[in-house]
């Protein structure tokens, strides 16, 4: 039996914010808008509460621009998550600037005890009846760009296989 595949872009503007559902399990690609900072109390989250989701089994962010993870630190302190799946970059970014988002984000991420996959091209990893492999970025990438670094991920549902770039050129 195949289990109800639900795939939601999210009306959060100036943004991206993906839901992902099989069946009454949830991944949250992006969360994000460059114009609104409370798009996760406006938008995400009460999309979640619509869906009856309590939980995400994760969240990816493609990139560290505002429009993809403006709205993730509240998510992560307001729904229990099961990992947070970052691109190397956006490691780098949290590493190099103490006071960026990027670092606020994985800060948070640790605090609530949300573990931190950094996850670049050939990684893959299950959801209930669907596999997510990244596309993009390559482990030795050396890029400053974060839309050129982006994760792109390949999800494949019963057969099925969407392809989902973030902002990867």
């Amino acid at each position: 039996e195949q289990s109800d595949f639900r795939w939601d872009v999210l009306s959060v503007g100036n943004g991206s914010s993906h839901l992902l559902q099989l069946g009454s399990k949830a991944w949250l690609i992006d969360a994000g808008s460059s114009g609104d900072l409370q798009v996760s109390r406006r938008c995400i989250l009460p999309a979640l509460r619509k869906n009856n989701i309590r939980t995400l089994e994760g969240i990816v962010c493609t990139h560290a621009d505002l429009d993809h993870i403006a709205g993730v630190v509240p998510i992560l302190r307001s729904v229990p998550v099961g990992t947070l799946r970052i691109p190397p970059l956006m490691l780098q970014e949290a590493q190099d600037h103490p006071t960026s988002p990027c670092q606020t984000l994985l800060a948070t991420a640790v605090e609530m005890g949300i573990p931190v996959v950094v996850t670049t091209r050939g990684d893959e990893w299950k959801f209930d009846a669907s596999t997510f492999k990244s596309l993009w970025p390559p482990k030795n990438l050396v890029s400053q760009n974060r839309n050129h670094a982006s994760l792109a991920l390949e999800i494949v549902v019963h057969g099925r296989r969407f392809r989902f770039s973030g902002d990867a050129d």
